[in-house]
């Protein structure tokens, strides 16, 4: 059984402004690279063996200031970058509640929705939840480990919470620097909440 601490990036200028960032490039702010070396004593308790990350900057130097604490190499994916959220990509929330609608917004940000379910020119979280899946799985059959730290983003980490069909309520926000923990089992390639 591999042990997967999976947290999100530290805070950004998009973030502090309620801006989507999607796959837009966006690095940390002073305050999101304070929120990663916060997350080093919480993760080196766990110790991971290994760090995997999103190559998007923001995710990319969360874990690059986290596994330099611990000692970690870092290894990138694209395919645990965040969500593609197509024509709402650089919007303000707001402005995207006026665009596509107040209802269609506040369900993507908080409630499970439906595979198919995608902005304009976006991913659909099927997509999402299967590249994701397909990218922790190729790490973990490549390079067994015990316990592995992953850095990547919200909307990733709220399709994984779904996908696992915890029967405990995911939070409505997933905050920035937050640790979720997850288990993949190899010899069933099953990935569940711990």
């Amino acid at each position: 059984m591999t042990d997967l601490f999976v947290f999100r990036h530290g805070e950004t200028e998009y973030n502090r402004e309620e801006r989507i960032q999607g796959q837009i490039d966006v690095p940390l702010n002073d305050r999101g690279r304070a929120q990663a070396r916060e997350l080093v004593p919480i993760l080196g308790r766990h110790a991971p063996e290994i760090v995997l990350a999103s190559d998007l900057a923001r995710a990319r130097e969360t874990a690059q200031i986290v596994a330099s604490a611990l000692g970690l190499p870092v290894c990138t994916d694209p395919r645990l970058r965040e969500v593609h959220l197509g024509e709402a990509q650089g919007l303000l929330w707001s402005r995207a509640e006026e665009l596509f609608g107040v209802d269609f917004v506040r369900s993507w940000r908080t409630e499970r929705s439906g595979e198919d379910v995608t902005f304009p020119g976006g991913e659909t979280n099927g997509q999402v939840i299967r590249r994701v899946l397909e990218a922790l799985e190729d790490h973990l059959c490549r390079r067994p480990s015990r316990r592995v730290a992953v850095a990547t983003h919200g909307g990733v980490i709220r399709r994984l919470w779904d996908r696992m069909g915890s029967e405990r309520s995911r939070p409505a926000e997933i905050p920035n620097a937050t640790v979720y923990h997850f288990r993949y089992d190899p010899s069933s390639r099953q990935f569940s909440m711990a």
